[in-house]
């Protein structure tokens, strides 16, 4: 089976000249993992040798639906995604090292707008979410991601100051950071609402500011 998928997703997705001939080969390959009589290892096959190797650039709405529906399955083939009821949209994360993570950043940070939002919603849904098998290092992971995050958000800075880059190239250096800052904006919201009690001592992070001076420096290049 692999030879020939590879074959149908290169003539229809990669090579694809239309855009309707690249969303029918994501809806095509997008069902595949409902299909009884496919060898999971092939599938497997798949979606690290063509679906991790896509350009981000490629992907549309069905495109990221496609690479959500392999990277849910095989993550919960490999234990590290756990579906508490059959049937829901809802899993808990077993292992904290995902597989196709680092190509989930890759949508986040250069994938169009709308596919980049549908991804940071599936990194908070399954980050927020631990298995009760890892809780007892959930904090490590927490400080792992913010500390990821600033990480990014550095060396995207340093490039953006010290380099020679054009306009054009400064503006998507500028966009991949606002999309890092969402994505963390997001990821704490998502514990801010889950920990609200009229009794909590301190406002969550988002509300914090307000009402309070604050100075925002301006840089003009």
């Amino acid at each position: 089976m692999t030879p020939q998928a590879n074959e149908l997703w290169d003539a229809l997705i990669v090579q694809s000249v239309f855009e309707y001939e690249r969303t029918y080969g994501f809806q095509l390959f997008g069902t595949m993992q409902d299909q009884q009589d496919i060898d999971p290892k092939a599938l497997d096959q798949l979606f690290t040798s063509r679906i991790l190797k896509l350009p981000v650039e490629l992907l549309n709405e069905e495109g990221f639906s496609c690479f959500k529906t392999f990277w849910i399955a095989i993550n919960k083939r490999h234990s590290k995604l756990f579906q508490p009821t059959e049937g829901m949209s809802h899993y808990l994360m077993c292992d904290f090292d995902l597989e196709g993570m680092d190509y989930l950043w890759e949508i986040m940070l250069q994938a169009r707008a709308e596919v980049s939002h549908l991804a940071i919603s599936l990194w908070v849904e399954i980050l927020a979410n631990p298995h009760t098998a890892v809780i007892s290092d959930f904090a490590h992971l927490i400080q792992t991601v913010v500390n990821k995050c600033f990480v990014m958000l550095k060396t995207k800075h340093d490039d953006l100051i010290k380099g020679n880059n054009s306009d054009e190239k400064k503006m998507k250096m500028l966009d991949r950071m606002g999309r890092i800052l969402t994505a963390l904006n997001s990821y704490i919201c998502a514990f801010d609402d889950d920990y609200y009690i009229p009794e909590r001592s301190q406002q969550p992070l988002r509300k914090a500011g307000l009402g309070r001076c604050f100075v925002l420096p301006v840089v003009f290049p």
